[in-house]
């Protein structure tokens, strides 16, 4: 089976700890035979929806920016991973304007497709990620998309914290592992 991951990293941080993470699921994947890329959507210019719907009409959406390539991107990848930090207890705005444009692609499009999500906080509990993770997961499932779960690592605030923590390099590692065997 071709397989190829394509991991988006939802937060504004480069080399932050949700890189950190996406970088080590990317490992996994790679480990067991998967392509893999890495795409930091805050160096791209991705304009937010505007609910007009034209996309459902026409097929495409009006906005001519940088999801317009990530688009074909995105339908060649068997498998996608989702990382963002946790801003008040909902994902990047980064990725939150991403996933919004997913509505430009017609579910039968990403059908079958599997996806996991890494998510970043830096409060002591994983329940501040509760939203979060149940977001991703809703989104997923709307758009025929099997989410196989999330990663959720707490106790990271500054840059570097994530390597303090091997439980969750490990813990990224598997699950990028997973999602592709």
């Amino acid at each position: 089976m071709n397989m190829k991951v394509l991991a988006f990293v939802g937060s504004p941080r480069k080399g932050g700890n949700t890189e950190t993470l996406i970088d080590e699921a990317l490992r996994g994947a790679k480990d067991v035979g998967a392509a893999i890329e890495k795409i930091r959507l805050s160096e791209l210019t991705i304009k937010p929806c505007l609910g007009c719907f034209e996309c459902l009409e026409k097929g495409q959406c009006i906005h001519r920016d940088d999801f317009d390539a990530l688009r074909g991107k995105m339908l060649a990848a068997s498998h996608w991973i989702l990382g963002t930090p946790v801003y008040f207890f909902a994902p990047s705005g980064q990725l939150k304007t991403f996933i919004d444009r997913w509505i430009s692609i017609p579910r039968d499009l990403t059908e079958g497709k599997k996806v996991m999500g890494l998510i970043a906080l830096e409060d002591t509990t994983t329940e501040t990620a509760r939203t979060t993770a149940e977001m991703l997961d809703l989104t997923v499932r709307e758009r025929r998309m099997t989410f196989t779960g999330a990663v959720v690592a707490p106790h990271l605030l500054n840059v570097g914290d994530a390597q303090m923590h091997p439980e969750y390099l490990e813990a990224a590692y598997s699950a990028g592992r997973d999602l592709v065997a």
